[in-house]
Formats: structure tokens, sequence, C-alpha cells
């Protein structure tokens, strides 16, 4: 009996896998591959966190129009929410998005942040959640990613091509400290995590 409750809750939390936007390429987990992990158990509960992330619903929504005159708009909205949707479009920002105990998704995969203006770091993400969302031209780190977090199909593009004030060589960085993640692809100038 024991044994038929825990099959039934774990195939309840299997996360939908929505189609991958035109030009990447995710490394993931299919089907059969779940199975092996609820044999072996799933100790950071990574398909449970992808699984509750897709259930949310109560976002509030800002676009690109919102952040016309406001530079770091993301930011602001990131302060009074917990839940923050950005809407299709491309973004600026001029300073590092810090996503703490928070949620920072983007609309279908087409949201574009140039980080060229921020320092270093384009996103931190810390016991937060970030997806759907591009970063190109991250000084140095596209997503620097701390305790408890998930990142999401979400993909770095050219990170450091434009600045010499990268550190790494690959200019390909996240910084990962206990990331939970449940797939992950790195190519020369861009990587996904997923």
């Amino acid at each position: 009996m024991f044994s038929f409750f825990t099959s039934y809750s774990f195939a309840e939390t299997i996360p939908k896998n929505d189609p991958v936007p035109d030009g990447v390429m995710y490394r993931g987990i299919n089907e059969e591959q779940w199975k092996i992990i609820e044999k072996i158990g799933d100790p950071l509960n990574c398909r449970k966190k992808v699984y509750d992330f897709q259930q949310i619903k109560d976002y509030k929504i800002i676009g690109p129009e919102d952040c016309k005159e406001n530079k770091y708009c993301i930011q602001h909205a990131l302060d009074k929410t917990d839940n923050l949707k950005l809407k299709e479009g491309n973004y600026k920002i001029y300073s590092t998005i810090n996503v703490y105990n928070k949620v920072l998704t983007g609309e279908n995969g087409n949201v574009n942040i140039n980080a060229e203006g921020a320092g270093g770091r384009a996103i931190m993400v810390n016991e937060g959640i970030v997806a759907n969302i591009n970063v190109n031209f991250a000084k140095d780190i596209a997503f620097d990613i701390k305790f408890n977090s998930l990142v999401y199909r979400s993909v770095a593009r050219n990170t450091g091509v434009k600045s010499s004030y990268t550190t790494r060589t690959s200019r390909l960085i996240v910084t990962i400290r206990r990331l939970q993640t449940y797939q992950t692809t790195i190519k020369r100038k861009s990587f996904s995590i997923f």
C-alpha cells in the first residue's frame, strides 16, 4: 500500500514539458529517467520544485513599456511582489536583479534582457526561481545561483563578449552553489539552464 501511495504521489508531480524555443537546445530528463530517479530518490526535490513552479498562477505582470520611465522597474516590481512575470519583449538592465525568495519568469520564453549596462552579474538568485528568461551580454556572470534555487528554461548568450571586465576565459559562467536544477546545457558562447 505504501509503495502505491508513493508512486501515485510521485506521478502527480510530473512537470509538463513545453516545446523549447527555436535555436535553443536543452538537455533534459525524459519520462524514463524520471522513473529511475523515483527509484533512487530525488533528495533536492527538483521534480516537485518544477511542478510547484508550474502551478503558480498569481503573478504581477509588467512589460517593456513599464520600464521606459524606470530603468530599475524589474527590481522595483520584485521588491513589491513574490511572483513577477515579464511580458514578451526586450528589457535593458543597469544593475543586478536580485531574486531572493521570489519568482521571476518570462512570458513564453520570449523575454530578452540586455545586461550590458549591469555590473558583473545580471541576475542573482538565492532561494528563488528564475524561468523563461534570456540574458544577453552579461559582463561576467549571467546567473549567479545560490542556495536552494531553481533556474528553469533560461538562456545566457554572449556572456563577457562585450566586456573586458570578465574574469572567466570561457565567458560562459554561472556561479553555482548548491544548485537545484534538473537540466543543464553549456555551449561555447551561450548556455541554458533548465
